[in-house]
């Protein structure tokens, strides 16, 4: 999954008004569409069994139990956890930061209520760890020599060797394309957009923020106190934080 996608979310919130803002803010974000609501743990627990959400925004305290519960209960039953955004108030930060680390290959995030004063930061941050999560046990091949893939520009189609290929960015918002650049330093706007090119590309491209994703076998640098990397063309680019730790166990192992 990658930035354009619209993520399919649940919602489990016990009180009705809370649950009701945060449906609200997902739908006028614009990344979300909320897909089913809860208010209690059976419900929580039947809407998780049949639904396949993209993400599940929840609630601690919940009548007939707790999130702790409710997580342990859909483990032990071997039903799928879609990733898991802790919604709390801040008297409830450090049940949220155990439940971060109990159950970490579930919980992803902490959106701590009221957040409507710092939502665009939360909903970005929220959006570049579902993309990170997406990209987690990807394996990634080394460059094939003589691989070619059809890239159209415009009205032209193009033979291009990935392998040549040094950064995608996402293109002009609206407009469904990306930019790519080849170690050359050309850059061309491609009919793709990020997401439909990352899908046609080998396993070696990796999405390292919202926007932008590099070839692995094409970087010159790696700036580990500011987080950016140099790429064999000059151009250097910032890792996002929730990309940062996978980033680090590829480049190093």
């Amino acid at each position: 999954m990658v930035s354009e996608s619209i993520y399919k979310a649940l919602v489990v919130e016990d009180e009705l008004i809370a649950r009701k803002e945060l449906i609200k803010a997902l739908q006028e974000d614009g990344h979300f569409e909320v897909v089913g609501e809860a208010a209690n743990v059976s419900e929580a627990y039947n809407l998780i069994n049949s639904n396949l959400a993209d993400v599940l925004f929840l609630d601690i305290g919940l009548p007939g139990g707790n999130a702790f519960y409710l997580l342990s209960s859909l483990k032990k039953a071997s039903i799928p956890i879609p990733p898991v955004i802790i919604v709390t108030a801040n008297t409830e930060y450090e049940y949220a930061k155990k439940l971060l680390n109990d159950h970490k290959e579930e919980v992803m995030y902490i959106l701590n209520k009221p957040f409507w004063s710092s939502w665009i930061q939360h909903c970005n941050e929220i959006v570049e760890s579902l993309l990170a999560k997406s990209q987690e046990g990807k394996i990634y091949d080394k460059p094939g020599k003589y691989h070619y893939i059809n890239i159209d520009f415009g009205r032209k189609g193009y033979m291009v060797n990935p392998a040549e290929i040094v950064c995608i960015e996402t293109g002009k918002k609206g407009k469904g394309n990306s930019k790519v650049t080849l170690k050359s330093n050309v850059s061309k706007e491609c009919n793709l957009s990020l997401t439909q090119l990352l899908n046609s590309l080998p396993s070696y491209f990796f999405q390292i923020n919202r926007f932008q994703a590099i070839n692995l076998y094409n970087i010159s640098l790696i700036d580990h106190s500011t987080r950016e990397i140099v790429l064999e063309n000059g151009q250097t680019c910032s890792i996002g934080s929730a990309f940062y730790d996978q980033f680090v166990k590829l480049t190093k192992g």
